[in-house]
């Protein structure tokens, strides 16, 4: 009895101890699978923020990338609105110059068709009348392209599209001519071409006469005179004629058929309107279509509103300084008024043979005495106060020993500048 007592109370000790265990193992078990639920939790919650900070990082980004490209394109824009800008005030600052030259030459287009209706109905018009004033015209609408042309910068800006009507102008220019030519009641013949015959132009030789025109072509000259021989030279004579009504001058050389020096009246009154880069162009291409080739520029001198553009002649790789001119353009217009090419056709000194009197004894009084000995002869131009060009006469002579240099007006006679030189 006692020992089955024992045994029953070993076994509930062992099954209390048992339990215990098992309680302790379900406690430990617990907190351990609580741990690792905590752990998930943390775990989770950190993949979680990971996640949502990647996903704001690739958002980030993306917005970084977004941002660049709108600032490229709004850089893109900003940059075509600056070039529209400046095209702007490009064209703005050449449209009142390009109204101008169609204001003052479209008026031609109005005077046309009563031109050649009054030429039809009359037989008193010469056949150099009608050339004269058609080629005048074509000329007209040559100088007008050109002119716009200066203006515009490529040919797809928008100034190029104004000249369209001046083109066409050209061509109907072209058409009439050929159909007045063949048509019109034909007037007086003129002489025939290369004879000598005497024009009514004061005296003056055919040959010449085409000279000048040929050289002022396609304006129209009037009223030409002979001033006289430039002393101390055999071949270079003076002129005065008009061109559109303004005073001209001229010095030909009769030997070769050729205007050495030219000179206009021309205003040059209010703003420039160009620059003297405008200026060197517009004497080149001026050159250019009166035979002058291989140039080189060397110079521009600017007084007022006056640019006197010098070129000299090139030979290979070298320049010729004696073989130069000059050419004097207004910036108000960008028209050529003056020309000195002297130099050019090698007229640049003449010794005088005998003491050729170019002016009165009075003119000498009081400046030069009868020992004064001329020695040279050279055409020139005289720079006057006001920027102006002076046809003109440098006398280099002697007196006592002693050198002058004294410049005389060709028109005037009278003594412009007297120099000491040594």
């Amino acid at each position: 009895m006692v020992r089955s007592s024992y045994w029953l109370g070993s076994a509930l000790v062992v099954l209390g101890i048992i339990s215990i265990a098992a309680v302790a193992f379900g406690v430990v078990e617990s907190q351990h699978n609580e741990q690792l639920e905590n752990q998930a939790a943390a775990t989770r919650t950190i993949s979680l923020e990971q996640a949502r900070w990647d996903a704001q990082k690739v958002d980030q980004e993306a917005l970084e990338t977004e941002i660049l490209r709108r600032n490229e394109d709004l850089q893109a824009r900003f940059d075509k609105l600056t070039t529209t800008a400046t095209a702007l005030e490009e064209t703005a600052s050449y449209l009142p110059r390009t109204n101008d030259v169609l204001q003052k030459n479209l008026n031609i287009l109005s005077q046309i068709p009563e031109k050649i209706n009054q030429w039809k109905a009359s037989s008193n018009v010469t056949e150099k009348e009608r050339l004269s004033t058609l080629q005048a015209w074509q000329g007209s609408s040559t100088i007008v392209q050109e002119q716009l042309a200066k203006l515009t910068h490529s040919p797809d800006d928008n100034g190029t599209d104004l000249s369209a009507t001046i083109h066409n102008f050209h061509r109907k220019v072209k058409q009439w001519m050929g159909g007045v030519k063949s048509s019109a009641p034909m007037g007086p013949k003129l002489p025939a071409s290369g004879t000598d015959e005497v024009m009514t132009h004061s005296h003056m030789s055919k040959s010449t006469l085409n000279t000048l025109e040929k050289f002022t072509f396609p304006m129209t000259m009037t009223e030409v005179q002979s001033v006289g021989q430039v002393p101390g030279t055999s071949d270079l004579h003076s002129y005065e004629a008009k061109l559109h009504g303004t005073a001209a001058w001229f010095q030909v050389s009769e030997r070769n058929h050729q205007v050495v020096a030219y000179e206009e009246q021309s205003s040059s009154q209010g703003p420039a309107r160009y620059d003297v880069e405008e200026a060197r162009t517009a004497a080149k291409t001026w050159l250019n279509r009166r035979g002058f080739s291989s140039l080189v520029w060397t110079n521009t001198s600017r007084i007022g509103n006056v640019c006197y553009i010098t070129f000299v002649a090139k030979q290979g790789n070298r320049m010729v300084d004696k073989k130069s001119v000059v050419v004097k353009v207004n910036l108000v217009n960008n028209q050529v008024v003056g020309m000195n090419a002297i130099s050019w056709f090698n007229h640049h000194v003449s010794p005088a043979s005998t003491a050729q009197t170019v002016m009165s004894s009075n003119q000498f009084s009081g400046l030069f005495s009868s020992s004064f000995h001329p020695k040279v002869y050279r055409p020139a131009w005289y720079a006057a106060a006001d920027g102006a060009y002076i046809p003109a006469t440098s006398i280099l002579g002697t007196e006592h020993g002693h050198t002058f240099d004294v410049v005389v007006s060709d028109k005037s006679k009278a003594i412009l500048d007297i120099r000491y030189l040594d």
